[in-house]
């Protein structure tokens, strides 16, 4: 019988491999297969966006310089002015039960009474200057307790002071002083009279706890600044 009825019925493709399973080529065995592969993989994928780089962020503005200062020179005669500093001095140091906010005020509230004082006993402006600066300091010492908190304010004050000056060169040295500690007068009330509903609001926690802990730890935060550090080094030492 011809051997051609006892060939397998379901004989192999004809495209099929001629190697035994066995020998069929890996991708161990054969980069360039290991290779296509990865390329169709590489194309089935959708296509991938350009990584960016992340944004760096820009440096802080810095601050404005300092202002100039006259060297210190105190006036011939400063009787007046000592006596009514000592006075000022000694109010802050009896007051004992005001926080941080009501007592830093009330140094503001001294140094404005001052300026007018300052401004009699002085023929220049260097002089003026001086002297604020001298009650300024003696001021923030009157309670050690509380003295960064004033010292903050008062340096601020003083700058701003100092920097009006040198833009205006006016001769009203007290006009000028007093119309700068005005408006820190009235920024702080804004800023105190928020803090007064807020504290109002704030049923669930005692108006003590917020009036001696949220604004103390906050104006305590401010004076250990770097920038009150600067004006400290600049204006006091």
């Amino acid at each position: 019988m011809d051997s051609y009825f006892f060939a397998p019925r379901n004989p192999p493709p004809f495209f099929a491999s001629r190697n035994p399973p066995s020998k069929q080529p890996t991708t161990a065995t054969n980069p360039y297969l290991f290779a296509s592969s990865r390329s169709a993989k590489a194309r089935k994928l959708p296509f991938k966006q350009p990584t960016t780089p992340t944004p760096t962020l820009p440096n802080a503005p810095s601050s404005p310089p300092l202002p100039h200062l006259p060297s210190p020179t105190f006036p011939p005669d400063t009787t007046t002015f000592d006596t009514a500093l000592s006075t000022a001095v000694q109010d802050l140091q009896s007051d004992t039960t005001s926080t941080s906010r009501h007592f830093t005020s009330a140094a503001l509230r001294h140094l404005t009474s001052l300026v007018d004082v300052a401004a009699l006993a002085s023929p220049s402006y260097p002089e003026f200057c001086t002297l604020l600066v001298y009650a300024a300091k003696q001021l923030s010492f009157a309670r050690p307790n509380k003295g960064a908190v004033v010292t903050a304010c008062l340096l601020r004050a003083l700058e701003r002071i100092a920097r009006r000056w040198n833009e205006e060169r006016t001769t009203d040295w007290a006009g000028l002083a007093g119309s700068v500690l005005a408006e820190v007068a009235r920024e702080r009330m804004h800023v105190s009279e928020q803090l007064d509903v807020i504290a109002e609001r704030a049923e669930w926690v005692p108006a003590s706890v917020i009036d001696g802990y949220v604004v103390e730890m906050g104006e305590h935060v401010e004076a250990a600044s770097k920038e009150v550090q600067g004006l400290k080094e600049h204006i006091f030492e």
